[in-house]
């Protein structure tokens, strides 16, 4: 009996054995300003969230973040974690594909905060992105995923998609 106790437990500490979650996503812009702290201010010592990060360009902060929120701690993630992060453009309808692996895990916060801040996202608005999905994989596996409702499903483009009757040949 104690030793199917333990098998459980230890299956229950194993990050592949857990269901993980993304139990929602805000997309929003942030300026550097966002990331200061008053702690900043009186000490050379940078603040350091309690949320885990992942960003395109880590020595940046500005720029359109992802926060996912997520149903389990971000340091009982496995180590070997990327985040694929896919959106299409309203400006541009090309589907751009990120592979983000993550900063530091450290973090006892459900939230991840998924950041594109390298010089070619960092202008990005919320409004700027017309679909997305993000997935959290570890060793080829899809861990979790979530995207908008607008993130056109596998194997299907948005090319392929039928367009709706202009008209229904009555006359207003």
């Amino acid at each position: 009996m104690a030793c199917a106790f333990f098998a459980l437990c230890a299956l229950g500490l194993t990050a592949h054995g857990r269901d993980w979650a993304i139990r929602d996503v805000a997309i929003e812009h942030c300026d550097e300003c966002d990331f200061r702290r008053l702690a900043n201010y009186f000490s050379d010592h940078g603040y350091r969230f309690r949320h885990g990060l992942c960003r395109t360009d880590p020595d940046r902060e500005k720029g359109l973040y992802a926060v996912l929120f997520l149903n389990g701690a971000v340091r009982k993630l496995p180590r070997d974690c990327t985040v694929s992060f896919e959106f299409l453009l309203a400006a541009d309808p090309q589907l751009h594909r990120l592979a983000i692996p993550l900063e530091d895990m450290r973090r006892r916060s459900r939230e991840l905060w998924l950041g594109l801040t390298d010089e070619r996202w960092a202008q990005l608005l919320p409004d700027d992105l017309l679909a997305w999905r993000v997935r959290i994989l570890s060793g080829g596996a899809v861990l979790c995923r979530r995207q908008s409702f607008l993130f056109p499903e596998e194997g299907n483009e948005l090319a392929s998609c039928p367009l709706p009757e202009q008209g229904n040949g009555r006359e207003r």
